[in-house]
């Protein structure tokens, strides 16, 4: 009996790894996505997941929200902050910090318009204008 309840653990232990691990490449996924649509650098290996709850997801069931930073440079010399949160594999929130412009760039709104996710929701991407104060 011990034994089983050892491999019950054990078995949740591992779906929880490989599932944060497929939510992490998702959110490298969507970083990078967000830096080459805006023309910026995204910092390989930047991504660092910093909060993880159980929440509600659209339709009422339980999923575990995530929330990453991620770092890029419009420049190679100043480095500036993202933050992203996923909803089990769902965008919810991508926010950039908001460099000065770089020259002959477009706007900000290139960004508004790409596909980032499943959802219908554009809402999700957008610059960040105040800190938030968990970062």
């Amino acid at each position: 009996m011990e034994i089983l309840i050892w491999l019950i653990v054990g078995g949740v232990a591992l779906l929880y790894w490989l599932d944060t691990a497929k939510a992490r490449e998702r959110a490298e996924l969507l970083s990078k996505k967000a830096c080459r649509d805006l023309r910026y650098q995204f910092l390989d290996g930047s991504v660092i997941r910093f909060q993880t709850r159980i929440t509600r997801a659209g339709g009422g069931q339980l999923c575990l929200q995530r929330s990453y930073r991620f770092y890029f440079t419009t420049d190679g010399s100043c480095r500036w902050q993202g933050f992203l949160q996923l909803s089990g594999s769902h965008l919810q929130v991508l926010e950039l910090d908001d460099p000065p412009p770089l020259t002959g760039s477009e706007s900000h709104s290139l960004i508004l318009s790409a596909d980032y996710s499943d959802t219908e929701d554009t809402n999700a991407v957008r610059s960040r204008v105040k800190k938030r104060p968990d970062c």
